[in-house]
């Protein structure tokens, strides 16, 4: 009933949000170490890069390592649901269960996501029965996805009150097995700027986030589960008094946290994975004649409830395997039929919200000139249109016209400071302008040169400080206020005597449009550095 994105994996679709993080771990299998990602979020999740990098997977072959995760996940699952009751029905019902929430589905829904992962080493800490199951899982798992550290507690109660077992202090010396990872991760990231940038981001968005995702939470949250919030209700209710009140903080401080630094909601939510298989178990301890029966009508309901992913503001149903096929080859058709059913609700209804509606289906189809106007169109029914800014933003992005871009993403924030899709935007194409401006002047200080194939700016990093042999484009390419590019940057190149000389610039740029750059003033020199021959 639920199928990968299988249109979405043979070609790459203009502006749909899993490309950036797809390139990325992609990009981080050939270098884990890297940090010219687009995405800052991913640079610590070393270990699955590493893994491919090892192996020396080629090509899109490391697509398979998730997808080995959720092979891995869904028979650790149903082992589980074997452990408890070893009745057919209940074990497939329950490994269906888990299978068609987004603990299993994301992973085929959004390449190079290793969610299945993370989830697996949650359940480990819950229901593992190995002395070694925790110390492992805390040291593997945080280096996949960093949300193992926000799921850990929950899990770990979860564990002890399926064994029956309280709460107490010498059994959460287990937690200590987190520290070695908290340990490096401050050593190693203690000059990462990028980093700490993230950092405070998501520190000052948190609770602006909350508070922009609240209208979506009851979609997103029942699409990430759907039938199995059932077993966690049924595992709240029948948790004893006396643990009621910590299983309950727990579980929202964890939801919470969630909610704050993430906002693809329906993913998030699959956290909860462990209190669903202990509502499971919990039902077949209790009654276990009618466990069966109960839980196998549960999955094959989950089967059929429509699901979709819930990113922020944005719904994408996912399809069933057939759907997926026929869009596979015959998505041209499909892409024609979608773009003319818009056009004719814009031509009965010329609103603002047709024609937007029109513009992100042209968007889709790759057609960027005809988003834009459309989405202009948009405008000029409905001046104070915060999304159709949002648009004209995208398809100025997505034709290189970054200036433009950051114009109408900042309008669109003007109108609603909220919008957290616009912010992205914004930031992604700031980004493009300082990496424009770093090359621009890196073009000019060559034309200065005698020799400019001779000249050398080292490798162009994307965080940390500058080294010996790399600069950081992203902190000394900086915009400023009156629309200029401030730009510090070093050459190194020979003079007269074959002597390696560097020499070090403080530059400012303006961009003209259309690809071009206009020195305002001179460069100044900083300072000179002389190299050995």
């Amino acid at each position: 009933m639920f199928a990968p994105p299988l249109s979405q994996i043979q070609s790459y679709l203009a502006g749909h949000y899993s490309y950036p993080r797809l390139d990325d771990y992609l990009a981080q299998c050939k270098d884990p170490l890297r940090r010219d990602l687009k995405s800052t979020t991913i640079a610590w999740r070393l270990l699955p890069p590493l893994v491919c990098h090892l192996l020396r997977l080629p090509g899109r072959t490391p697509l398979a390592l998730p997808w080995l995760g959720a092979v891995a996940l869904v028979g650790y699952v149903s082992v589980l649901f074997r452990r408890r009751l070893d009745d057919w029905r209940y074990v497939a019902g329950g490994t269906l269960l888990f299978a068609t929430t987004f603990a299993v589905l994301v992973t085929f829904r959004w390449p190079g996501l290793n969610d299945s992962w993370v989830w697996l080493g949650l359940l480990t800490v819950a229901f593992g029965r190995a002395a070694w199951a925790v110390p492992v899982a805390c040291l593997l798992c945080p280096w996949v996805d960093e949300r193992f550290l926000i799921g850990f507690p929950l899990a770990w109660l979860v564990g002890r009150f399926e064994r029956g077992r309280d709460w107490d202090w010498p059994a959460t010396r287990e937690g200590l097995w987190l520290l070695p990872y908290a340990a490096l991760r401050i050593w190693l990231g203690r000059h990462d700027d990028a980093a700490h940038q993230q950092s405070h981001l998501a520190l000052a968005i948190f609770i602006p986030q909350i508070i922009t995702l609240v209208p979506m939470l009851p979609i997103g949250w029942w699409m990430g589960l759907r039938a199995a919030w059932l077993p966690v209700a049924y595992a709240c209710w029948t948790t004893p008094p006396g643990r009621r009140a910590l299983g309950a903080a727990t579980l929202i401080v964890t939801v919470v946290l969630t909610i704050g630094l993430s906002y693809d909601l329906s993913r998030s939510i699959s956290i909860l994975v462990p209190v669903v298989l202990l509502g499971c178990f919990e039902y077949a301890r209790r009654a276990p004649a009618s466990a069966p029966r109960m839980i196998l009508a549960l999955g094959v309901a989950n089967l059929f409830i429509p699901a979709a992913m819930v990113m922020d503001q944005d719904i994408e149903t996912i399809c069933p395997l057939p759907s997926e096929i026929l869009r596979l080859y015959i998505g041209p058709l499909f892409r024609e039929r979608s773009l003319e059913t818009a056009k004719y609700y814009a031509a009965i209804s010329p609103s603002a919200e047709s024609h937007l509606g029109l513009s992100r289906t042209y968007y889709q189809n790759g057609q960027f000139e005809e988003s834009l106007e459309e989405a202009k169109d948009a405008l000029r029914l409905r001046p104070s249109y915060a999304e159709a800014y949002n648009n004209v933003a995208v398809a100025y992005l997505a034709l290189g016209r970054w200036d433009e871009s950051i114009a109408a993403a900042r309008e669109a924030l003007r109108l609603n400071p909220d919008f957290s899709l616009a912010r992205n935007n914004l930031r992604m194409a700031e980004r493009l302008g300082q990496r424009a401006a770093w090359d621009a002047a890196k073009a000019y200080l060559k034309r200065m040169l005698k020799d400019p194939e001779a000249a050398s700016f080292g490798s162009d990093v994307d965080s940390g400080a500058d080294s010996n042999d790399s600069q950081n484009w992203s902190t000394n390419s900086l915009s400023q206020p009156d629309g200029t590019y401030k730009v510090t940057i070093w050459v190194e190149a020979l003079n007269g005597l074959g002597t390696k000389i560097r020499s070090h610039f403080l530059m400012r740029l303006r961009y003209r449009g259309a690809h071009q750059w206009e020195m305002v003033g001179s460069p100044v020199a900083l300072d000179r550095q002389q190299k050995t021959p």
